[in-house]
């Protein structure tokens, strides 16, 4: 028999998927778009995911990348800055976190729309590509023709150093193809969903009964180090997302869900 403890972690668990489910069926919507239109220009793309994004707040941002050659950047560059964006290059971030000029390689990912653009300014340019984690995620989309989910990040719109996550999925010129050979060559950009894994856990908790509970949040599937994505206190009812509270946590071993006297503690 389940404990009530047991019970509520099941809850909270079943919301978590629902969020995650919702924007896949978001991004799905969104492919379906490029795939029915020979071009998306930018206000096609703002028009089709402003109401989604009125019908999906946790939803941080819906962004398209477009694969770039090195030998396109320029012309793709400008072509942004004649479209009111006069500051626009294709950057990456350096090890303090402040956001550079690309450095040249054969292929980029940018972000070249990103929706609602209040808040993600950052973001708009950024290769994903330059990051081992989202790289590691859109190469994994690309060769599966699946949708993807990177492992935890720090959003470079982020100014909180708060933990986020991304949900990837693949465009192909025409199918996808049989082989990844044929999806590799085929591929033509990718569509991403952006979560803040605060605003996550906040959607999930609502109506949520959670007095004696303490828990965190964790990817089970990454290093032990990096697992770490959220915790919720029960007794100032508040929940914490920063990377420092990572590091505080990393190296704790998986905690069980277990009854106690006054609080309980699990790990998703």
């Amino acid at each position: 028999m389940k404990t009530e403890l047991q019970e509520r972690a099941d809850v909270l668990a079943a919301n978590l998927q629902r969020s995650i489910d919702a924007c896949f069926e978001v991004l799905r919507s969104i492919g379906q778009l490029y795939g029915s239109a020979e071009w998306v220009g930018r206000q096609d793309f703002e028009r089709f995911v402003q109401p989604v994004l009125l019908r999906h707040s946790g939803i941080q941002a819906l962004e398209w990348l477009p694969r770039l050659q090195e030998c396109d950047r320029p012309l793709f560059e400008q072509t942004v800055q004649t479209e009111g964006y006069p500051n626009f290059q294709v950057t990456e971030r350096k090890a303090d976190g402040q956001l550079t000029r690309a450095a040249q390689r054969p292929e980029y990912f940018p972000v070249a729309y990103v929706e609602p653009l209040a808040g993600n300014e950052l973001a708009l340019g950024f290769d994903l590509a330059s990051d081992a984690i989202r790289r590691s995620a859109l190469e994994r989309a690309r060769d599966t023709g699946a949708i993807a989910i990177s492992g935890r990040v720090e959003l470079v719109q982020e100014t909180q150093r708060q933990f986020g996550f991304l949900v990837i999925l693949p465009i192909y010129r025409g199918a996808p193809g049989e082989t990844i050979a044929e999806r590799r060559d085929r591929l033509q950009g990718f569509v991403l969903g952006v979560f803040r894994v605060a605003d996550v856990v906040r959607a999930s908790l609502s109506g949520l009964n959670l007095d004696n509970i303490n828990f965190f949040l964790c990817d089970q599937s990454d290093q032990s180090d990096e697992a770490f994505l959220a915790t919720y206190e029960a007794q100032s009812r508040t929940s914490a997302c920063q990377s420092s509270r990572g590091k505080e946590l990393s190296g704790t071993p998986p905690l069980l869900a277990r009854k106690a006297v006054c609080s309980g503690q699990f790990r998703l």
